[in-house]
């Protein structure tokens, strides 16, 4: 997330005097313009609450951080005014535009005065009270008020009359607003001044509002409907040459439009332009962040190309309504049903935009990035077939091999000594008993890694086991005659490295044992669990001790403690398909890969719930039903959006995995999962799972660039060292220390520069 100032409180400074935030005038009722608007966005304070050392009254303009950068070239006087109490003629509260603000005379011909009219959405009315008599305070002790007051009584309490300040910033606001009335010419001279004072007048507000900077592009129409978020807002756009977000305009309207039903925009504008008016997808990759008051997100041209915008607001509550607008947005469009549906104890899950920030810095240092091991080509290995590349990938737990699906032919990859992979052998020709061949569209180690188990297309409710010694087809396995697998895993976790024969699988509204040695269907009917609704279940997995989880194409996950049973716990549908899931050995963590990110799963109960499940082993979401007021808060992983733009499109990621270990450490304790890892077009990426829990942050990875599509990836068995990838046409082990930062160096640059 790019480094922003934060909003300092209210009335907290770094010498802890009071302050309000708002913006400065200069008046001269002698010239044409009659106000100057010197600074935008600032606070005033006083600098000293000592008067004998000559305090202040001083302005200091606020910038966001980049804001600042582009105007280096700018005097660093042009940021502060300051004006000594002992010069100050008078001060008074006053109403300018109809609000209360703050006036004071710092001219001996009494033309010049100042107003200071604060921000009322970060402002009450009593602080700005209250700073006044702050500053009332400091001035009657100056000898400039006591000399006044010697003649001039009513000075010595504030306001006690009407002055002669408060009747020129009275005049002043009428002047603007109603034109003296005239018959005469000289009227009408009048009229059309005020016109021009204040159309010039408005330009330059205008021009304090927005930079010179702009997005290359511009919305081709305008949404329009109704409005359920209007607010105001900071634009910035991530500017690749120079690597940071600068800023666009001071102040822009921020409006979330409902279109039509389930349909939502996002309009962006100033008074004299739009910036952006984007339909709300989970392809605008959001991510908010509450200490910076932000949300940064993707936008794309005509030409797919990505820009990275952000906003910052003033307010939390700015903050915070704008977050709902959008995450209401994102669940009506994705679900294509109101946001009132969704009970009110899961509308809180679906806040996982939100980025905790921690003062966590990665502390990798930057080395050279190239990758000096040789890929192997899979284009010479196996036999010709043509458009066939490699599809899938499965990694040996029991001996160090890795199987590489393409086509009708399965590669067989060795590693060596030196951390290397080489080609071993070839099984082609695949083919079931009646020697019909077929391409599997699943696989999946089994029995001591001695055979595999593949799904055919050609017959849907039937696996198939190869021996891997022979490279054949030895068994025909018909699971039912109404039920379709549509995914396979081992038993438990680490099943493969076993004799055991028995698998659990899923068709779209059932999860079952299948036993291999039971004659006929190999269901097992008393180890099933049938949903009379179309569920559309997609993935399974299970952990160590044979609790399984169950994924759909709707976004829900099932967390069970053992097949035949309802679920111990249910988590709500986010509306969009989850393509993968993996869990940790001991059930304590989940990821679901989604297309456009991942999402990680604590299924711990508290342990203030010990009371009502007094068995540890038990308090977790497999065993036990979550309770209400505890349910698990997923961690969203993804790509920030400024590096969506280094990769030239939004993320789809492939399945993530936990790195494999069920090892015993030499001080005697079980090793536990580490990293994450997927892939997204040519990139791998990886998480630290410590450093996600310990910081909060999602958006810490590191990353690796290929010359080619990443088809599937894992980690070798037992250890996150190093990582098989696989392409279209080539397979690399890489180490895991070859992933770096991402940065320039390590991401494709498809430039996206902001105009200047």
């Amino acid at each position: 997330m790019f480094s922003i100032n934060k909003l300092s409180s209210l009335f907290t400074s770094k010498n802890s005097e009071p302050h309000i935030v708002g913006q400065l005038f200069q008046t001269n009722i002698n010239t044409k313009i009659s106000e100057k608007c010197i600074f935008n966005n600032s606070k005033i304070y006083i600098s000293s609450s000592s008067a004998s050392q000559d305090p202040h009254l001083s302005v200091q303009r606020l910038f966001a951080e980049g804001e600042k950068e582009l105007e280096a070239i700018q005097d660093s006087s042009d940021e502060l005014c300051s004006f000594s109490f002992e010069n100050i003629f008078k001060i008074e509260r006053v109403k300018y535009n109809n609000l209360e603000a703050l006036a004071w005379e710092y001219s001996i011909d009494q033309k010049l005065f100042y107003i200071f009219a604060p921000d009322y959405d970060t402002t009450t009315i009593e602080q700005v009270t209250d700073f006044y008599f702050a500053c009332f305070g400091v001035w009657n002790k100056t000898e400039l008020y006591k000399s006044l007051s010697a003649t001039n009584s009513s000075v010595c309490v504030p306001e006690e009359i009407p002055s002669d300040l408060i009747s020129k910033v009275q005049s002043l606001s009428i002047s603007q607003k109603t034109p003296a009335q005239s018959s005469s010419q000289n009227g009408q001279d009048r009229f059309e001044d005020i016109e021009d004072a204040l159309a010039q007048a408005e330009k330059e507000v205008e021009a304090l509002n927005e930079t010179n900077l702009s997005l290359p592009f511009a919305p081709s129409h305008i949404a329009s409907g109704a409005k359920v978020v209007s607010l105001t807002s900071e634009l910035y756009a991530f500017d690749t040459v120079s690597e940071t977000f600068q800023l666009l305009a001071s102040k822009v309207f921020i409006n979330v439009i409902n279109s039509s039903r389930f349909d939502y925009f996002l309009n962006i504008n100033s008074t004299s332009r739009y910036y952006i008016s984007q339909k709300i997808e989970q392809k605008m990759n959001p991510i908010f962040n509450a200490n910076y008051l932000s949300m940064v997100w993707n936008i794309f041209d005509s030409d797919n190309k990505p820009y990275s915008l952000s906003v910052v607001f003033a307010t939390l509550d700015h903050y915070k309504s704008f977050q709902m607008a959008i995450t209401k947005a994102a669940y009506e469009i994705i679900n294509r049903e109101p946001w009132e549906k969704l009970s009110s104890n899961y509308q809180d899950d679906n806040d996982s935009f939100e980025e905790n920030e921690s003062e966590y810095e990665d502390s990798d240092e930057e080395e050279d990035d190239t990758y000096n091991k040789n890929n192997q080509s899979t284009s010479n290995i196996f036999s010709n077939q043509n458009n066939v590349t490699n599809s899938a990938l499965v990694v040996g737990y029991k001996y160090d091999r890795s199987y590489i699906l393409r086509g009708n032919q399965i590669g067989v990859f060795r590693y060596t000594n030196d951390d290397d992979i080489e080609h071993d052998t070839t099984i082609t020709k695949i083919a079931d008993n009646y020697g019909n061949r077929f391409i599997p569209t699943k696989i999946m180690l089994h029995e001591q890694d001695s055979s595999m188990i593949m799904m055919n297309p050609n017959n849907i409710n039937s696996l198939y086991k190869m021996d891997l010694e022979v490279g054949k087809v030895v068994e025909e396995w018909k699971v039912h005659d109404y039920i379709a697998p549509t995914d396979i895993v081992p038993q438990t976790k680490y099943a493969q490295m076993t004799t055991t024969k028995t698998l659990t699988g899923i068709s779209h509204n059932s999860l079952f044992t299948i036993d291999p040695r039971i004659s006929g269907q190999k269901l097992v009917e008393s180890m099933h669990k049938q949903y009379t609704t179309k569920n559309l279940f997609s993935s399974v997995a299970t952990n160590e001790k044979g609790n399984i989880i169950v994924a759909s194409e709707k976004g829900d996950i099932r967390l069970f403690d053992r097949i035949g049973v309802n679920a111990k716990t249910s988590l709500p549908s986010l509306g969009e398909p989850i393509l993968g899931v993996d869990v940790t050995a001991d059930g304590r963590y989940i990821v679901a890969t989604f297309s456009l990110y991942l999402l990680l799963i604590d299924t711990k109960i508290p342990d203030r719930f010990a009371d009502k499940i007094k068995d540890p082993a038990k308090r977790n979401g497999f065993m036990s039903s979550f309770p209400k007021d505890a349910k698990p808060m997923p961690k969203r992983l993804q790509l920030r959006p400024e590096h969506v733009i280094y990769i030239g499109a939004h993320a789809k990621f492939t399945p993530a995995r936990f790195n494999t270990t069920s090892e015993i450490s030499g001080a005697g304790t079980l090793n536990r999962e580490n990293t994450i890892v997927t892939s997204s077009g040519p990139f791998v990426i990886t998480w630290n799972l410590s450093k996600i829990l310990s910081t909060g942050r999602g958006d810490i990875y590191h990353i690796k660039q290929h010359a080619d599509t990443v088809v599937a990836d894992n980690f070798t068995f037992g250890e996150d060292k190093n990582i098989i990838v696989t392409m279209p046409n080539d397979v690399a082990l890489i180490g895991k220390n070859d992933l770096k930062k991402a940065t320039k160096k390590t991401l494709t640059l498809h430039k996206t520069p902001i105009k200047k």
